[in-house]
């Protein structure tokens, strides 16, 4: 028998607490060592609301961006719950992941997701549709505002790690210290340091999130992409 296959993707989780998503995550990439998928990120959302809808979602907007931008084959949660308890939350995210021409599994159902029928009114499948079709309208303009700053162009008022704004305001230019601290993080992440990890080796060798007080794994996830399109 030949070697397994190695499926990439992206994960989704949300979360109350910093500390609920650092164990949903470590139980995500568990899950997906076992799969035989190699999951490239993983977004969150940490907030008390879990209720909140997916198209309210920052981190969810973000995963899907991340599937736009890269043409990844999959977009794995960790629990369907974790989309939030509205009838319509599973189904409007199978649908949106396959209108990126992906598709959407959770890691730990105990049983495959069925979408089901559902009963709403005349104004909640109204409301529904017209923030469907205005999230997918900035859905394309958020990943084009994102290749920017991957290309050093300015892209708001906070310049993206690895840059800072040239003397005249309006440009970018590269930071060479915070690069060196992304190659820093890419290389532990290499060795095999959890994104905690690298978090602490970071702030013992003196470099220090921009408004933090400590580095969150989200960051840190995001400063090992970076280094790797920014090598």
């Amino acid at each position: 028998m030949g070697p397994r296959l190695i499926e990439r993707a992206i994960g989704y989780l949300c979360a109350p607490t910093e500390a609920a998503a650092g164990e949903a995550s470590a139980r995500l990439e568990r899950w997906a060592t076992g799969a035989s998928v190699q999951l490239e990120d993983v977004f969150q959302d940490v907030s008390p609301a879990l209720d909140s809808s997916i198209l309210e979602r920052q981190g969810f907007a973000a995963a899907l961006r991340h599937l736009h931008r890269h043409r990844h084959p999959l977009l794995v949660i960790g629990h369907p719950g974790e989309l939030g308890p509205r009838p319509l939350a599973w189904p409007l995210a199978q649908a949106l992941v396959t209108r990126l021409g992906a598709r959407l599994c959770a890691a730990h159902a105990a049983e495959p997701v069925q979408t089901r029928m559902v009963r709403l009114s005349l104004g909640e499948l109204s409301d529904t549709f017209h923030r469907l079709i205005e999230f997918e309208r900035r859905l394309p303009i958020k990943a084009r505002m994102e290749e920017k700053g991957v290309r050093g162009e300015r892209r708001g008022r906070h310049p993206p790690y690895g840059f800072r704004l040239s003397s005249d305001g309006k440009r970018l230019e590269p930071d060479e210290r915070e690069r060196a601290m992304m190659s820093e993080a890419a290389r532990l992440r290499a060795a095999g340091d959890t994104y905690r990890e690298i978090g602490v080796a970071l702030m013992a060798a003196g470099f220090q999130p921009r408004s933090a007080k400590r580095w969150h794994t989200t960051t840190i996830r995001k400063l090992v992409a970076r280094a790797g399109e920014l090598s």
